[in-house]
């Protein structure tokens, strides 16, 4: 007990918090004080690449919608200044020109708009790509000395590993020097323990937290408080029992099978890019597995029960059981980060990935679904309130009509923020993906494609009932749900982010103020501590208050409180900055007053990224590939500037001033831009569909590379004394960020003996889901 908890030090919390955000260290090495806010955007870079990499393109779009902005200024002022009955985004709009008001010189100044677009989403997206595969070009990461091969058969039990284990560690070292081998096993059926043993912790936790608090003088008080924690305790004790008795009953039942894939860490970079060479070329190599492995289907029916190792040579013998020679083609390819490894969901069959697919997809429509049907009553009941209330403009009924007009904008940006904060729930927790690289990037599509939807379905909507014509009466109804929209759903909901997270920090401070004066320390927590243990229920619903809600009372708390963890961080990103990218691209040349925004909501993004990753955010996932950066503006950019082609033909065709010639020249204008965008959309995908490679490893020139002892002595040094003192024996820098090894974290440690196979002598006693040794002798 006296292990599990400790009590809350401000010290110990702010040196854990240093020791994971980014610091500038003094030239001496002797301190280090956490970089400001307001650093360069370069300081990103060694946090998370991919971070630097989305604020770099958030930069660029917000540059290009500020020429955007400022090309269409003086056009928007001039409609400005004119006194008429429609509001203000009308007159804003494509829809205050008359028709025959638009002549070939307009019809050149969209092209002009649209040619800048292009060239500037090809230049970002080129630019983009080539960052991230020189930052991890440049950049000597665990994973290149490691090689990922799939392939193995799918042993059941530990003891088929074990024996499965020998033979592949034979074939496997014939390419270099092995320094580490864990093969994998499918863990999620041990989750809800796991889980439940970790909600059991944090109990016991707070029980002692209360218990310390307690006088001394009140005896009674405090043996029913210490009660309370032996009952916390016991049940910890058997959520840890229940734990090693499930995983020993699933692995002898066999629901913990081998996924077929091992992660191979070799002693130099070398060795591994041979490996990979070897076993993803042409002639793959053909690894044979002996008799310990073989699937039950060998056994005769006169021997109809599974017969261990012992009794396998004689029942071979009497003709009961046939020799099975396992032969199985591996593939290889570069491992990704340790970090971003999926170690929970790793090695889901195909038809358990697709069953927790329908599974999300059915919540993810049950989510969307009152969201939607909201936005089309409310787009009916716009439409007849216009032709009836609105019809005749009397008393002040102007200002009501275009009150109600932009109200319908309420719906989707409320919406907007409902979908952001369930569906990465629904994504993150039930669909199946090995890597985080995978997770993050469906989490992001599934955001921009959904919440866009949302954005869009009342404009379109109010076209279909306009007959695909968008005349006045479009544009003073669909202003609401697509500028209002954007503004709700982009900008307001950014700053309640903006605001939570100032709300996480002030948290901070308020534990910072009561630790730092000991009387005021020890009547708050006492408060905090009496509230929890008379009034459990009264303390929940009181934690939801901002800032004084809750105060930790153990030193895991405190450390919480103080560092986040949220390794899908990056999806969320890339999902709000393609919403505003593709309104704003598509609907940009009927509302201008959509660039403006956008403008807005990037320059709160950042602000936002900053203060987490400077402040708040515990180190995210290395990603394995470049599709997340690809994705908006190699795919959301191009599939934007179509749907703008797309919509500004019907939208210039009504206010053309000759018809014949200027609409032919409208035409070829949209025909050049799809064909462009379209092209590139389909070079794009074709790139993600064949699976980005996770950048060129280190540098081909240079050989010289430190052996794995090497850069792991330089990971525990923190790199910058240790890269100085071997500068010239070191060619590459070294990345210290994200675990160093290939192994599941947050484990039990009492089960992690059992999970792990550290040694060649435990081989007959050790029972284990992953297992991760050193080879054997040679």
């Amino acid at each position: 007990r006296a292990a599990l908890y400790q009590e809350p030090d401000l010290e110990a919390a702010l040196d854990n918090r240093d020791l994971h955000l980014p610091k500038k260290v003094d030239i001496d090495g002797t301190s280090a004080r956490l970089l400001p806010l307001c650093a360069n955007v370069r300081s990103l870079a060694p946090l998370s690449v991919d971070v630097f990499l989305l604020v770099q393109q958030q930069r660029a779009l917000a540059l290009l919608f500020l020429v955007l902005s400022l090309i269409n200024a003086p056009t928007v002022l001039e409609r400005l200044q004119k006194s008429d009955e429609d509001d203000v985004f009308v007159r804003t709009s494509l829809g205050y020109l008359v028709a025959g008001s638009i002549g070939l010189g307009h019809v050149l100044w969209h092209a002009a708009q649209m040619c800048l677009m292009l060239i500037w989403c090809f230049v970002t997206c080129s630019k983009t790509v080539d960052g991230w595969r020189s930052m991890h070009h440049h950049l000597l990461e665990p994973e290149d000395y490691a090689v990922w091969i799939n392939g193995l058969p799918r042993a059941r039990t530990s003891d088929e590993i074990i024996a499965l284990r020998k033979d592949f560690l034979r074939f496997i070292s014939s390419y270099g020097d092995v320094a580490k081998v864990t093969m994998c096993r499918w863990l999620f059926p041990l989750s809800q323990y796991q889980r439940n043993w970790e909600i059991q912790k944090v109990t016991v936790r707070e029980m002692l937290g209360i218990f310390y608090r307690i006088d001394e003088t009140d005896k009674e008080l405090r043996h029913r408080q210490w009660m309370r924690v032996s009952r916390a305790f016991t049940e910890l004790e058997e959520a840890e029992k229940t734990l090693h008795d499930e995983t020993r009953r699933l692995d002898i039942s066999g629901q913990l099978p081998g996924t077929g894939d091992a992660f191979v860490t070799f002693h130099r970079v070398e060795e591994a890019e041979r490996a990979v060479a070897k076993l993803t070329g042409e002639s793959s190599e053909h690894f044979y597995a002996s008799e310990h492995i073989y699937p039950p289907a060998v056994i005769s029916h006169k021997a109809n029960v599974f017969v261990g190792d012992a009794q396998q040579a004689s029942l071979i013998e009497e003709g009961y059981l046939e020799q099975h020679e396992w032969t199985t083609s591996l593939f290889a390819a570069k491992a990704p980060n340790p970090s971003d490894v999926n170690w929970l969901q790793f090695g889901a069959t195909v038809a358990k990935k697709r069953s927790q697919w329908l599974k999300a997809e059915f919540l993810i429509v049950l989510l969307l679904l009152p969201s939607l049907t909201c936005i089309l009553v409310a787009t009916w009941s716009q439409t007849e309130m216009n032709e009836t209330y609105c019809s005749s403009v009397e008393n002040g009924r102007g200002f009501i009509c275009f009150m109600a007009n932009q109200g319908i904008g309420l719906i989707p940006g409320v919406a907007f923020g409902f979908i952001f904060g369930f569906l990465p729930q629904i994504v993150e927790n039930i669909e199946m993906n090995n890597l985080t690289t995978e997770k993050v990037v469906t989490i992001a599509t599934r955001l921009a494609t959904f919440q866009t939807l949302n954005l869009l379905l009342a404009p379109l909507g109010f076209l279909v009932i306009f007959g695909f014509e968008f005349s006045r009466g479009w544009y003073k109804l669909a202003s609401g749900p697509t500028v209002m929209g954007l503004l709700i759903g982009a900008v307001i909901m950014q700053l309640v982010m903006a605001t939570v997270n100032i709300l996480f920090v002030l948290p901070q401070a308020f534990v910072a103020i009561v630790h730092a004066i000991p009387p005021l320390h020890s009547c708050v927590s006492g408060w905090y501590a009496a509230l929890a243990r008379d009034f459990p229920t009264t303390s929940a619903v009181f934690g939801i208050l901002p800032v004084i809600g809750r105060f930790p009372l153990s030193q895991e708390t405190l450390n919480e409180h103080f560092l986040l963890r949220c390794p899908i961080y990056v999806g969320l990103r890339c999902s709000d900055i393609c919403v505003p990218l593709f309104v704003a691209v598509s609907f940009g040349a009927a509302f201008p007053m959509l660039y403006p925004i956008a403008i807005l909501a990037f320059v709160i993004g950042e602000c936002q990224d900053r203060v987490n990753m400077f402040r708040r955010l515990h180190p995210l996932p290395v990603l394995s590939n470049d599709t997340l950066v690809r994705l908006i503006c190699g795919v959301i950019f191009p599939l934007a500037l179509i749907c703008r082609s797309a919509l500004l033909l019907p939208m210039l065709t009504p206010h053309l001033e000759d018809v014949t010639s200027t609409l032919r020249c409208a035409q070829v204008i949209v025909l050049a831009t799809c064909f462009s965008a379209g092209s590139m959309l389909v070079s794009q995908m074709r790139v993600i569909w064949k699976g980005s490679e996770a950048g060129e490893g280190p540098s081909k020139e240079e050989k010289a590379y430190p052996t794995l002892d090497e850069f792991e002595a330089g990971s525990k040094e923190k790199g910058a004394r240790l890269s100085e003192r071997m500068k010239d024996g070191l060619p590459h820098p070294l990345s210290f960020g994200g675990e160093q090894k290939y192994s599941p974290t947050g484990w039990l440690s009492s089960h992690l003996n059992q999970l792990h196979l550290m040694s060649n002598e435990s081989d007959k006693a050790s029972k284990f889901t992953h297992l991760e040794y050193n080879p054997l002798p040679k």
